[in-house]
């Protein structure tokens, strides 16, 4: 009796706890908001897995070392202003999928104002103690 106690009670708090979780990667997004704002860009890449993949609208795909080298140069843009703007969190065995839309404004030396306009999808996984995004589809991704 004593073990179907503990057992119900380790169920509960697992479904407890798995509701949480579209709230702790939401807390992830308003994490990367700040630190894109904040140009901080060491802190920008602990949020995406050693493995991560970017799969971009044409169908091309990035590895996390190529992806980075991508986002790097806009952590040096003089100012960011990012909104995004979380429309659904679904889980999928071991991950959750977050589509979102994001809109970035950014001060580029010698460029101005530039705008980026992208939706799209990120997969998170829990790895360690951390959910990570493990894999981003995009959609659309666009400079206005």
């Amino acid at each position: 009796m004593k073990i179907a106690l503990i057992l119900i009670s380790l169920v509960a708090c697992t479904c407890a706890f798995a509701d949480k979780v579209p709230d702790l990667i939401r807390g992830r997004y308003r994490d990367e908001k700040r630190f894109v704002e904040a140009r901080n860009f060491a802190a920008f890449q602990t949020l995406v897995a050693d493995s991560y993949v970017w799969v971009q609208p044409d169908g091309k795909t990035k590895n996390r070392k190529d992806a980075m080298a991508e986002f790097a140069p806009m952590f040096k843009a003089k100012s960011i202003k990012m909104s995004i703007k979380i429309k659904r969190i679904a889980k999928h065995d071991e991950t959750y999928d977050a589509n979102y839309e994001n809109n970035v404004t950014m001060v580029v030396e010698g460029q101005g104002k530039v705008h980026f306009h992208e939706i799209g999808t990120d997969t998170w996984k829990k790895i360690g103690r951390k959910w990570l995004i493990v894999k981003t589809v995009d959609t659309l991704s666009e400079q206005k």
